[in-house]
């Protein structure tokens, strides 16, 4: 079952501070999400995804973890 995530992050327990808040606003990352619109991979993995089940992993949000990775030199394609 296909997961989509909902909003920005909740915030941290016991606090007012939000990870959305201890990210710069010139970051790389908050650039390419303005520029990038990832709705597009929802279609692409759709067939891949059942219809019942346990909740899956959002696959936008396994995309931009391999894109991090391979940004910074985590992973090599």
């Amino acid at each position: 079952m296909m997961t989509k995530r909902q909003g920005i992050q909740l915030k941290l327990i016991n606090t007012v501070t939000t990870i959305e808040d201890l990210v710069p606003t010139n970051n790389l990352y908050r650039e390419i999400d303005t520029m990038v619109d990832f709705s597009f991979i929802y279609d692409e993995v759709k067939h891949l995804y059942s219809t019942g089940g346990r909740p899956g992993v959002d696959p936008v949000v396994i995309v931009k973890y391999l894109l991090i990775g391979f940004l910074e030199g985590l992973f090599k394609i």
